[in-house]
């Protein structure tokens, strides 16, 4: 179960990111981690574009890790 919702969530991130190249040809994508004042992790996927000479910028993703160990393995996970 897990992983159909996984991997319908990449579809559906995939189709956002295909449409934003489509309609602005150009788009910058960047991921910032962090984690809050209860040391929770957070890892964010944002698109970034112009559109009528002004710079947008999406979240497409926001994910937080319950697990207590944070490393790599977890990160390709998510």
């Amino acid at each position: 179960m897990a992983a159909t919702k996984a991997s319908d969530f990449q579809y559906t991130l995939m189709i956002h990111v295909l449409n934003a190249i489509k309609e602005y040809k150009i788009v910058g994508m960047t991921t910032n981690m962090w984690t809050d004042d209860k040391c929770v992790l957070y890892l964010r996927l944002t698109v970034h574009f112009v559109k009528a000479a002004k710079l947008f910028s999406t979240v497409l993703s926001l994910e937080h890790f319950q697990d207590d160990v944070k490393n790599t393995e977890n990160v390709k996970e998510t």
